[in-house]
């Protein structure tokens, strides 16, 4: 069937252009069961009903409320409106609770041995971060190494910020002119944008301490604060809200091998960026030493390499080893805060791709993001590892590493890759029923 608008080809139980969305004129839906005639017909083929009664006259109807929907005028359009004005209060919920509390990402350190503590937020790393290395020290270099790449991190979850009000000011105005029809993939991104920033937060700045006394374990620890967490959960309950509208709304029109295919692979991919983004909050390294268990986030092991430059005396030999060690796990752990924001960015852009094509065809694009994703979270574990092996006997005199969590990302990682080959092979033909609701 040729588009009159295009004149792209398109399949003969198409109802709308693959290629530019027009309406294909010489389609009747039936009202009685929701299913597609040719215009030439009188009485459905699927169930009987004439088609040239009064009421089916009206072939549609359209959502005063949402001006992009144009749903069959049945039980199930009428559901299908329902379903879309609740996707459509969540999703703006999620980006509303993503955007505020994005700014009050923090974290507090907690013992089971003391009451409160200290809590620091992203803030923290515009000033006061740099006012524990002093510029008058001739060691400062040490300390605020950490200090500045935890202060890029606060930059670029600023900027995070910025990007998610944009991308969801454009998507309101794309809405309303009937260009999209739906806000899922814009709340979705959101969410996952402030997860990163939290993740991004905790990986420069977690670090925790366990320790035995008298038979008693005293633990140390960096947690998120209360405002955090709350940002998590509502978020959180939003965002499963619309996933789930939009899963039944989508379940009512299609039914599709290829899309059920896809909304496999999409789970699986974000079931992996949740967790790791989760395990990449635990810092880079946890050590264990006489009984004593460890872990340090970026900012955390350059206050203990900036209090090793100030123990050694700079004429001394080991202060050349000293220098040495430094400048290769610096690094180590630049590569390594690289390949952490090229994991963001390559899962939330395959996130974005695979929401835009939803139910459809899986494009190059998804599987060079999602193999991105797993090659950059396998780096991650890698230097990790060399990191605690090489260097983490020098800084930490210690005497086993703890390398679960490295070991854990590069098996995600591997997964991930995977999970991307599979689905390029399952979702490269797209399917015959079209998808009303296009995301």
């Amino acid at each position: 069937m040729r588009c009159q608008k295009c004149g792209t080809d398109n399949a003969d139980d198409s109802i709308f252009c693959s290629n530019c969305g027009n309406r294909l004129v010489n389609k009747t839906i039936c009202k009685q069961c929701g299913k597609t005639n040719s215009a030439d017909n009188k009485f459905c083929v699927y169930c009987g009903a004439n088609l040239t009664s009064t009421d089916n006259k009206t072939k549609n109807v359209e959502s005063s409320v949402f001006p992009g929907f144009d749903f069959p005028k049945s039980k199930t359009g009428a559901l299908q409106i329902g379903l879309s004005l609740s996707s459509f209060i969540t999703c703006c919920l999620t980006v509303l609770f993503s955007l505020i509390f994005t700014f009050f990402i923090g974290a507090k350190v907690t013992s089971n041995s003391a009451s409160g503590g200290a809590e620091i937020n992203i803030f923290y790393f515009f000033s006061t971060v740099f006012e524990e290395f002093p510029e008058t020290s001739t060691v400062a270099i040490y300390g605020q190494s950490g200090a500045a790449i935890g202060t890029i991190s606060a930059v670029l979850i600023m900027l995070g910020i910025i990007i998610t009000i944009l991308l969801f000011t454009d998507s309101i105005i794309k809405f309303f002119n009937h260009k999209i029809k739906s806000l899922t993939k814009y709340a979705v991104l959101s969410y996952l944008i402030y997860i990163a920033g939290i993740s991004l937060f905790m990986f420069n700045s977690h670090t925790s301490l366990t320790i035995s006394i008298d038979y008693q374990n005293i633990v140390s620890a960096f947690t998120l604060n209360g405002a955090t967490i709350a940002g998590i959960v509502l978020g959180g309950i939003t965002f499963l809200a619309t996933i789930v509208l939009d899963t039944i709304n989508k379940c009512a029109i299609s039914t599709s091998k290829s899309s059920i295919s896809m909304s496999i692979t999409t789970l699986i991919s974000f079931i992996f960026g949740i967790v790791v983004l989760s395990l990449l909050g635990c810092g880079i390294l946890t050590f264990s030493e006489e009984g004593v268990t460890m872990g340090t986030g970026i900012l955390a092991f350059f206050e203990i390499v900036f209090s090793t430059a100030n123990a050694i005396d700079q004429s001394s030999p080991a202060w050349q080893e000293f220098a040495m060690n430094f400048a290769g796990s610096m690094t180590i752990i630049v590569f390594m805060f690289i390949c952490v924001l090229l994991f963001i960015l390559m899962f939330i852009l395959m996130m974005k791709e695979q929401l835009t094509d939803f139910g459809y065809n899986y494009k190059n694009k998804h599987f060079v993001f999602g193999c991105f994703a797993g090659i950059s979270i396998i780096l991650v574990g890698i230097f990790q590892i060399v990191l605690a092996s090489v260097y983490g006997e020098y800084f930490f005199a210690t005497t086993s590493y703890v390398l679960v969590i490295p070991s854990f990302l590069i098996v995600l990682g591997v997964l991930q890759f995977i999970n991307s080959l599979v689905g390029k092979i399952m979702c490269s033909k797209k399917p015959k029923e079209i998808d009303y609701y296009n995301i």
